[in-house]
């Protein structure tokens, strides 16, 4: 394959990737994220031993450096946003409490995107 045909295709394919597929897309992992990752990676700390790779807090930096060195690589997030839909409709939750999280998290434009699609549906 042709360099710009390769560089194409594999913009296309990273592109796509960030498109909702039955409620759940795949972004890169970028360093303002990385905090939130972590904190999400903690919640279940004994799932880590079945994989090759600790993402639990003891081993969670230095997986994702290991990951993140390799310029070949590309690490992605996946998120799913039907259970924070559904969340925003029970009768009684704070709307702005879950806001406030997903700011502190830096998930603001996730929030947003997910309170959009909510409310249009």
């Amino acid at each position: 394959m042709e360099p710009q045909v390769a560089a194409l295709a594999q913009a296309e394919l990273l592109r796509s990737l960030g498109e909702p597929v039955d409620g759940c897309r795949a972004e890169l992992i970028s360093d303002d994220r990385l905090g939130a990752l972590k904190s999400a990676c903690a919640e279940d700390r004994k799932i880590w031993a079945i994989y090759a790779n600790n993402f639990g807090p003891d081993g969670f930096d230095e997986s994702i450096a290991y990951y993140r060195s390799n310029p070949r690589n590309r690490t992605f997030a996946l998120f799913e946003g039907d259970d924070v839909r559904v969340l925003l409709d029970v009768p009684g939750v704070n709307r702005e409490a879950v806001r406030d999280y997903f700011a502190q998290h830096g998930l603001l434009e996730l929030f947003d995107a997910i309170d959009k699609t909510r409310r249009t549906t």
